[in-house]
């Protein structure tokens, strides 16, 4: 990447006023500011801001990410070491603790397989409660592997199958609530279906992936030098999210976004919302609606802040008091 000097300030303030306030800098002006670089390459644009007082440099701050990748390998610097996820065990009262390294590495260790697998720039969906096996699926195939297809759990077998056929899906993700309703649709001729991935199997099983298998399958292939899916390029302007309407008055309609349309998102959130490291995320929403997805759960990680997932709407209250 490239640093050139940008002239025009004025035309970042509104950035520079978001960034001083974070980093506790006062009277900012284009006296008191040495350079906004502008990282640029083809298919990224990514402002860092340097603040300086005197002679010394007192705040940096990467203000713009353009797609996902990006946004979880800076995130994952800043805030690794922190917890990401905190769930519930078999063991009541027992907890485990998800970093966010952790999480990222699983991330990385599953796409790779899942380009191993063939299925590099494939449609491949998602579907299941809110859980943290849903959340590294979604963003091992947005993240270098495909294009993902969040599915609605509340669906009747028959529009689930329906919408598979019209996506034209090659691989699904899904939870034991849905094994008979997807190993069925597999045998249909309509649809394009190869790979069944469960996030509750412990291993591979007639024909069907354990997807904590291909996660440890992943981290072989890196340890072996496997870095396609380490050093996917991201094209944040291309759809890599398809979502469907509810479809409450007529046939449900594809919504594609991108990245760049996510990442705005997330920016603009994180300049009115005050979240920190500290915050702890109570994820009640259905994850694969855009709202819970994008502030429930993306934002969370572009924070570093910690998800925990609600056991029902009758136990909000409960787990409040579980993970305070």
């Amino acid at each position: 990447m490239e640093y050139e000097k940008a002239a025009m300030i004025r035309d970042r303030i509104q950035a520079i006023e978001r960034v001083s306030a974070k980093q506790k800098v006062s009277n900012i002006t284009e006296n008191n500011i040495d350079v906004i670089g502008i990282a640029k390459s083809e298919l990224q644009v990514c402002i860092e801001i340097f603040f300086v007082r005197g002679s010394k440099m007192i705040g940096r701050e990467h203000y713009f990410y353009t797609d996902l990748k990006d946004m979880l390998t800076r995130s994952g610097e800043k805030f690794g070491d922190r917890p990401a996820y905190i769930f519930k065990t078999e063991e009541k009262g027992k907890f485990r603790t998800i970093t966010h390294k952790e999480f990222r590495e699983n991330i990385n260790a599953l796409g790779t397989t899942l380009i191993q697998m063939g299925l590099k720039d494939k449609r491949i969906a998602v579907i299941g409660e809110n859980r943290y096996e849903w959340e590294i699926a979604y963003l091992s195939i947005v993240c270098g592997a495909g294009i993902v297809v969040p599915l609605d759990k509340s669906l009747p077998a028959n529009e689930l199958e329906l919408l598979i056929e019209r996506s034209d899906i090659e691989a699904i993700f899904y939870t034991k609530k849905y094994s008979d309703i997807i190993q069925n649709i597999k045998f249909s001729e309509k649809n394009k279906l190869k790979h069944l991935i469960s996030m509750d199997n412990d291993e591979n099983f007639e024909g069907i992936y354990s997807q904590k298998e291909l996660i440890q399958e992943g981290k072989k292939l890196i340890e072996e030098g496997n870095n396609e899916f380490l050093n996917a390029q991201i094209n944040p302007k291309e759809m890599k999210i398809m979502l469907f309407t509810s479809g409450t008055t007529s046939k449900s309609k594809v919504v594609a976004l991108s990245h760049e349309n996510i990442c705005t998102n997330l920016m603009d959130i994180g300049s009115v919302l005050d979240v920190t490291q500290e915050d702890v995320f109570l994820s009640v929403l259905p994850i694969h609606h855009v709202f819970e997805c994008t502030v429930g759960f993306l934002f969370s990680l572009y924070k570093g802040a910690e998800t925990v997932f609600c056991d029902g709407l009758r136990h909000i209250v409960e787990n409040l008091n579980d993970y305070h």
